[in-house]
C-alpha cells in the first residue's frame, strides 16, 4: 500500500493529480454502469434470463452493487478534496493577509517618533515595530522566506 500524504502537506500539484484519478475513475465508473445496462437490456431482450429460469440478471447485482459503493467512495473522495482544497486556499490567504500585516508594521519609523525618533547615529532609519536599525531580522526573513531556494521550482 503506498503511504499517505498527510492533508496539510498535500501539494496544489498532488490535488491536480488526486483530481485527474478521481476524473478516471468517475469516468470508468459510468461506462461499467451502461455497459451493465446495456448487458441487462441485452439478456433480457434476447430472452436469456428467462430461459435460465431467470439466473442470469440476478447474478449480475453484486457487481452492480460493488460499482455503485465505488461511485459513492468517489464522490466522497471528490467532497473532502474540494474541502481540503477550499480549506488550503483561505488559510493561504489568512497566512499572506497576517505577512502583510507584518510588513506594515515593521516599516522605517517617520522622523520624530519611535524609541529612537526613527534614525539611528550609525545606521540610518530604525523600524517603526521593533527600533532595530531597518530591514529589521522580520523583514529580513519574510524577505528570505519569499525567495526560492535552490532546491525548489519558482511558483
Amino acid at each position: 500500500m503506498t503511504e499517505r500524504i498527510p492533508l496539510d502537506d498535500l501539494t496544489s500539484d498532488q490535488l491536480d493529480q488526486l483530481y485527474e484519478r478521481l476524473d478516471l475513475l468517475q469516468r470508468g465508473a459510468v461506462e461499467r454502469s451502461a455497459l451493465l445496462e446495456e448487458a441487462r437490456d441485452a439478456l433480457e431482450t434476447a430472452g436469456i434470463n428467462e430461459a435460465h429460469g431467470g439466473e442470469s440478471w440476478p447474478r449480475l447485482v453484486p457487481a452492480i452493487e460493488q460499482l455503485a459503493k465505488r461511485a459513492e467512495q468517489a464522490e466522497d473522495l471528490l467532497r473532502v478534496a474540494h474541502e481540503t482544497s477550499n480549506r488550503s486556499e483561505a488559510e493561504r490567504a489568512r497566512a499572506a493577509a497576517t505577512i502583510e500585516c507584518v510588513r506594515q508594521l515593521h516599516q522605517p519609523a517617520p522622523g520624530g517618533s519611535g524609541g529612537s525618533g526613527g534614525l539611528s547615529f550609525n545606521s540610518g532609519a530604525r523600524c517603526n515595530a521593533c527600533d532595530h536599525p531597518y530591514r529589521c531580522d522580520t523583514i529580513r526573513t519574510l524577505d528570505q522566506a519569499q525567495q526560492p531556494t535552490a532546491t525548489e521550482a519558482p511558483c
